[in-house]
């Protein structure tokens, strides 16, 4: 079987994309924001129930608050949305700051979880580039778990493509 050069030093044989966070996640994301909301709603409510001008002596206050909403929403929506993509190139995930990783910047790979909530927070793989910086994949379904765990296991032995070659993984 021929292989092409991009599969020659590619991590993974399949392509592989989905989303960057799992369900239950983006469900406790969900479940937060619609509490700070509605804790937000009640507070406005409440405050002018007992006629407190805010628009006049709390403006500061409002513009703060809703600034915060806004960035709140913001990363609420990027986590319903943000997307995970491992393949021949390398690993990529949008979000509010899109991070990619080509394979032949990769120096070492790891993959980090919390034990015993693994279905609320899966594990995340750290990337270590040959530059020394450290870039953190979420993965939100089986096959990205198990592609960033086929990446770590390579990653911890030292290789980081299939060549055979180990290379310096410190």
């Amino acid at each position: 079987m021929m292989r092409s050069p991009d599969t020659e030093h590619a991590l993974v044989a399949v392509p592989t994309s989905g989303p960057a966070y799992s369900t239950y996640f983006k469900c406790l994301a969900s479940g937060v924001v619609w509490l700070l909301a509605w804790y937000g709603w009640r507070t406005v409510v409440m405050m002018s129930d007992v006629h407190v001008p805010l628009v006049r002596e709390h403006l500061g206050m409002l513009l703060l608050a809703g600034g915060a909403g806004c960035l709140l929403l913001l990363s609420w929506w990027h986590f319903l949305t943000s997307t995970t993509t491992v393949d021949v190139h390398g690993i990529r995930q949008t979000g509010i700051v899109n991070r990619s990783v080509e394979w032949e910047a990769l120096r070492h790979a790891r993959l980090i979880g919390l034990p015993f909530l693994e279905r609320l927070f899966p594990p995340r793989l750290v990337l270590q580039t040959r530059q020394g910086h450290f870039v953190t994949f979420h993965g939100g379904t089986p096959a990205l778990l198990e592609a960033f765990a086929h990446i770590a296991a390579a990653g911890h032995t030292g290789r980081t493509h299939h060549t055979g070659r180990a290379t310096d993984a410190r």
